[in-house]
Formats: structure tokens, C-alpha cells, sequence
């Protein structure tokens, strides 16, 4: 990977727009792949965009390196097309986000009404803030995982200005997109999964990381199956929050850079 912090903007043509993305140093190298993933059938859909965009760069073997939601995106696609993926990486996750079955009937009705209600929304009556009451709704809704400074870089693609309205700002993220959990497959499902991956394996786990019992139970499950799977198993700790990687990336990045040089 390069040290290089210049990078250049790309679009991928796909049948519903674009997807936007940014590619670091030289394209003459092998490319690590760090997909956001975001969409409505959360995990399942961000399968589809790895793939689509694999394709597009006509990639033979790729390494993914995720963090959150897109660690799990990459552990289905290392799962689905193991002789494809030579390493993965993934911060502060095993794999998809697993709710209890017992919630899944209620959460589905609470999405499918949500969804209705977002998809209405046009810049006309999208929800609109200052740019502080915009940091402070991104600093307040990740609980201290995340620092302000961190929020405020993120949210330099993460906002735009209000076009009726240039001192206020939208999230350019399509609202929908937070009530795209439907669709979340159960645990054995996921250790089924867990079985076909092959490649090359780092997981980074952020320590005490936030996590509630039932959740790290979860996590230990899956991290053990992929431990027997993966032809290079390899799970370090790291002291922080979910976030630790945008707050604190000089504890992280040595380990992957290190499992990358080997």
C-alpha cells in the first residue's frame, strides 16, 4: 500500500447510477479493495457491489479490508468466492450483523413502515442543520465510539449544503439506507458461511470495543469456525471503541500493514 495521500476520484457505471469511490497510489499493483458497501438489503446488496466492481477492474484475486458493515460484506464475499480472495481484513467484526430471531417479526414491520415514511422525503422537506448541529447529530448518534475531529472528517463527503439554503446542510446519505437492516440472516447461517472462507485472515478487534455480552458471545462463535477455515488465521487486539480505526489508526494500521507485507 502506499504512503501516498493523494488519490483520485472514480464512478463505476451500474443499472441505478454510480458508485463512487477513491483510488489511492499506483493501479499497476495488486489492489486492496475497501468497499463502503452501503444499500437497502444491507449485507446481500453490498455482495453484489464487491462483485460488480471486481469486475469492472477485471480483478483475479483480491484482498478486502473492511471495518463494521463492510468487514461483513467482505466476509460473505470471501465466502462466496473463496478462490477469489486472497486476504481479508476485518476491524471490529466477524461477519454480519445477527439480530435475535425472537425480534425479528416486530423489527421487520418497524423497517417496512420507516422505509415508506423516508422514501418520501425530497430536498424540500429533507431535514436540514448547521454545520455544528450537524457534528453534534453524528458525535451524539455514535455514543463516544467516534471523536468529534473524526466526525468532522467523515462528514466532509457525508454532507452537502442546502440548495434552498446554503448556511444549512442535508446528509447526502439516502435516508432509507437506515432501515436496511431487513434481511439479516441468523448465526447458523453465518458459521455456515464462516466454513468457506479460505484465504488469508486478520481481524482487528477493538477492546473493551462496546460490545454487549450477547454480541461478543456472537463474535467468539464465528471468529472460532474462521480460525479452522482460513489458511492464515490471525486476530490481534487493540486498545478502543468501535471506531478506533478512524480515532486512533496508528494502533491499527501496523497490523495491517504488517499482515499485508507478509
Amino acid at each position: 500500500m502506499s504512503n501516498n495521500r493523494e488519490f483520485a476520484e472514480f464512478q463505476i457505471d451500474v443499472p441505478w447510477g454510480h458508485i463512487s469511490g477513491k483510488w489511492w497510489g499506483p493501479k499497476v499493483f495488486n489492489s486492496v479493495l475497501c468497499s463502503k458497501g452501503v444499500a437497502y438489503y444491507r449485507y446481500w446488496d453490498g455482495l453484489i457491489h464487491i462483485r460488480r466492481i471486481v469486475q469492472h477492474f477485471n480483478w483475479k484475486k483480491i484482498t478486502i479490508l473492511g471495518h463494521s458493515m463492510g468487514a461483513g460484506i467482505g466476509f460473505l464475499y470471501a465466502s462466496c468466492y473463496p478462490d477469489d480472495v486472497e486476504a481479508l481484513i476485518s476491524l471490529d467484526a466477524a461477519g454480519p450483523r445477527i439480530d435475535p430471531p425472537s425480534t425479528h417479526a416486530q423489527s421487520t414491520h418497524d423497517y417496512v413502515e420507516k422505509f415508506l415514511k423516508y422514501e418520501k422525503l425530497n430536498e424540500n422537506n429533507m431535514p436540514s442543520y448547521t454545520y455544528n448541529e450537524m457534528i453534534d447529530l453524528v458525535e451524539d448518534a455514535y455514543a463516544g465510539s467516534m471523536t468529534r475531529e473524526a466526525c468532522k472528517i467523515m462528514m466532509k463527503r457525508g454532507m452537502r449544503r442546502n440548495p434552498q439554503n446554503p448556511n444549512l446542510y442535508h446528509f447526502t446519505r439516502d435516508v432509507r439506507l437506515k432501515v436496511s437492516n431487513i434481511g439479516l440472516p441468523s448465526i447458523d447461517v453465518v458459521l455456515e458461511f464462516a466454513k468457506k472462507v479460505k484465504c488469508r485472515y486478520l481481524n482487528v478487534k477493538a477492546v473493551p470495543g462496546g460490545k454487549s455480552a450477547e454480541k461478543e458471545k456472537i463474535y467468539n462463535e464465528i471468529m472460532e469456525v474462521l480460525r479452522e477455515s482460513s489458511r492464515d488465521f490471525r486476530c490481534v487486539e487493540v486498545e478502543g471503541a468501535h471506531h478506533v480505526h478512524l480515532n486512533n489508526a496508528s494502533l491499527v494500521a501496523p497490523h495491517v500493514m504488517a499482515f499485508l507485507a507478509l
